[in-house]
């Protein structure tokens, strides 16, 4: 009996858990500034949030599902009171792929977008956060969750920028190849030859056509005398 026992614990050990186990780091960003009450699970939590600036929260995730769901209600950030009647849920994936969830909630009276990213607690791992490594530590501080979640933040950024700056490299040198094929292609232009200027004949008058008056005939130069002293 204590042998099929010890067996059974045996198996179930052995067996890699299908829970996920980790946390969902949630950026959040508001047009006003309001109080973010956010529910899942046992898991309650209000912040506060000023407009236009992003804030980072932390929900821990224990799932055995591929999708979670998370209650958001909007406060009022001076009285508490509430600005939306209704309480509204996002679904979120939970896939550890270092990619980044986008979602946004319109309320008419405050925009909020979502951004979220699932992250492994210390030692778990896989596509979900289920597999478990040898090595476990049970203790896990806050900043070693806020550097994780500022690390995967960073990567996801640091490569949206090189696909930025990969496309617009691409973009300009098609840009000089284009302007190499239209300059090698363009039509060539009729070269302009400067005419030679013929030296300028003057017509010869005839006396028989043309007759010349007298007056205009050459008189010699009557020599003059000069009186000596």
């Amino acid at each position: 009996m204590n042998t099929s026992i010890f067996i059974l614990v045996l198996f179930f050990s052995i067996i890699p858990s299908t829970i996920s186990t980790g946390f969902l780091n949630l950026r959040l960003t508001s047009d006003m500034d309001c109080l973010l009450h956010l529910e899942h699970g046992d898991y309650a939590q209000t912040v506060r949030l000023l407009a236009y600036e992003t804030k980072l929260v932390d929900v821990p995730i224990q799932s055995n599902q591929l999708k979670t769901s998370i209650d958001f209600q909007f406060l009022h950030h001076f009285s508490g009171a509430s600005l939306y009647p209704w309480t509204n849920s996002l679904e979120f994936n939970l896939d550890n792929n270092g990619l980044i969830e986008s979602k946004v909630i319109d309320t008419k009276t405050v925009i909020l977008s979502v951004q979220s990213m699932l992250l492994c607690d210390q030692g778990f791992f896989g596509p979900s956060c289920d597999r478990r490594s040898k090595i476990v530590q049970t203790v896990t501080s806050t900043v070693t969750k806020q550097s994780m979640s500022l690390d995967k933040w960073k990567s996801a950024e640091i490569s949206n920028e090189i696909i930025i700056y990969f496309s617009l490299a691409l973009f300009v040198v098609i840009l000089i190849i284009a302007i190499g094929i239209l300059f090698c292609y363009r039509p060539s232009e009729p070269r302009k030859y400067m005419e030679e200027t013929l030296p300028f004949e003057y017509p010869q008058l005839d006396e028989a056509d043309h007759p010349v008056s007298p007056s205009c005939r050459s008189i010699p130069a009557t020599p003059t005398l000069q009186s000596r002293v």
